[in-house]
Order: C-alpha cells, then sequence, then structure tokens
C-alpha cells in the first residue's frame, strides 16, 4: 500500500486537476487510485493490478468509500488490454517490466502526459533513472523521501523509519492522437 505521505506527493505531482485520465500501474491495493478519484470525481480512472486479491480488495475499498466509474483492470501490465487513453500514468509495481511498461504507455498516452514512477528498491530507481532521463521523456524530476512517525517505546517516544522511496515525474508526449 502507497503510504499516504507518498501518496500525497505523488497525487500532487501527477497535476491531476488539469488531467483528461488517469492509468494506476501495479495499482495494488488502490490507494492512488481510489485517492485521485475521491479529490476529483469525474477524472477517469482506471487501475492494473495483477493480483486477483488485491483486485478484489481495490474493489471493496471502492465501495466502502462509494467511488463510482473506477476501472479495475485485472493483469499484467503491459499485457492487459486497455482500450482508453491517458495524460497521467503512477506507477507504482512493475515486476521487471518498467522499460516495457513505459514504452506501452506511450502508445496509450494522448497530449503532454505526465509519468510518476515509486521506487524501493535500489535497482528500480537506477533502471527508472536511465529510461526517464533521456528521450522521448523529457523534465525529469528525482525525490528521495523517508518518512519517520512518532511511535511509543514504553515511557519514551522516538521516530520509527520507514522504508526510503524514491519518486520520478517525467514528461512525454503521447503517441495517441
Amino acid at each position: 500500500m502507497t503510504k499516504e505521505e507518498i501518496r500525497a506527493i505523488a497525487l500532487s505531482k501527477l497535476d491531476l486537476h488539469n488531467s483528461e485520465g488517469l492509468l494506476d500501474v501495479g495499482a495494488g491495493t488502490g490507494t492512488v487510485s481510489i485517492e485521485a478519484k475521491i479529490m476529483y470525481k469525474e477524472l477517469s480512472v482506471t487501475a492494473i493490478e495483477q493480483d486477483h486479491d488485491a483486485c478484489t480488495l481495490i474493489q471493496a475499498n471502492c465501495d466502502k468509500f462509494q467511488i463510482q466509474g473506477m476501472t479495475i483492470l485485472e493483469g499484467r501490465a503491459p499485457k492487459v488490454k486497455v482500450e482508453e487513453r491517458f495524460d497521467r500514468f503512477f506507477i507504482g509495481g512493475t515486476e521487471g517490466e518498467l522499460d516495457s511498461i513505459l514504452s506501452w504507455i506511450r502508445v496509450l498516452g494522448t497530449g503532454e502526459c505526465i509519468v510518476v514512477v515509486t521506487c524501493i528498491t535500489l535497482e528500480t530507481q537506477m533502471e527508472a533513472y536511465k529510461l526517464l532521463c533521456c528521450e522521448p521523456f523529457y523534465g525529469l524530476e528525482a525525490i528521495q523521501i523517508n518518512i519517520q512517525k512518532l511511535e511509543a517505546l514504553g515511557r519514551y517516544h522516538y521516530y520509527k523509519p520507514g522504508n526510503g522511496i524514491t519518486l520520478y515525474k517525467a514528461y512525454f508526449k503521447g503517441e495517441h492522437l
């Protein structure tokens, strides 16, 4: 699950108030898609997740938060069939397919597009940097985020560190007109 603070930064970087549609690749529990849909009810949002149980949880969360009109596709990107076109892309999970996913979203992209990729592992960070810092992508931004939350430790308190996240944002011109 993408943590609340990371979602806030990712959604801010996606600039959804100017968006025609969001595709969430590797949606997990759907937190990014659902929060985007809560913020922008009219926004076209599609979540892709390969894990059946996670897709069931996304639907349960849509029901819980009364989300209407969000598409959930069970399958592995980039093999899943997508009919719509998007100008915003959030990539939260790639299962080692980042290169092919980035090629695929360029075809699904329409107009001036933004892609945001979150990375936990060093290998994914390096691959994302290598792919997003050159054409057809441009305007690369990279942020390393380490959230620490206050926790009780007996009668004392400390800031418990979480996993660090690297977030990349880049632009590209969608191939679909």
